[in-house]
């Protein structure tokens, strides 16, 4: 068996396990697209479809994410978190229990390598403020910001 072998997912199913990958984490819309953008580009293969990236103000930025945690939500694998004493009422989103369950699925058919991985990539954007990476994100990839 190869254990750097990656079998490749529905993007819901990557999105979840990347939620997933530190379970009591709250992802704000950007560190999500922000982390899927880093695994499509190191992990292309993990997914039956891939992602289209294109530029943005702030860095890369996919129209379909959006959409796929939705699906995540009606799902009742992800649930958006909505903090009304924020002056911007900041949205995050959190692998629910169900999700959890369901991610260690598709965790468990990805190579011990991968999965590393994606908690590697996780842990990392959620230590950093917007502004540490959004700098980190524009300085390695340049190409995926409008000017």
């Amino acid at each position: 068996m190869n254990l750097d072998r990656i079998e490749s997912f529905p993007r819901e199913e990557v999105l979840l396990a990347y939620l997933a990958s530190v379970p009591a984490g709250l992802f704000s819309i950007v560190q999500i697209q922000r982390g899927i953008f880093l695994i499509s580009k190191n992990l292309p293969d993990v997914f039956e479809t891939p992602y289209d990236f294109n530029a943005d103000s702030y860095g890369p930025r996919c129209s379909a994410i959006p959409g796929n945690l939705d699906i995540l939500m009606d799902r009742k694998f992800v649930k958006l978190m909505v903090d009304p004493a924020s002056y911007t009422n900041a949205r995050d989103y959190l692998a629910t229990p169900n999700g959890l369950k369901h991610a260690e699925t598709v965790l468990s058919e990805m190579s011990p390598k991968h999965r590393d991985y994606f908690k590697r990539v996780a842990e990392w954007i959620l230590q950093l403020s917007f502004i540490d990476l959004t700098r980190s994100m524009n300085q390695a990839y340049p190409e995926m910001v409008v000017r």
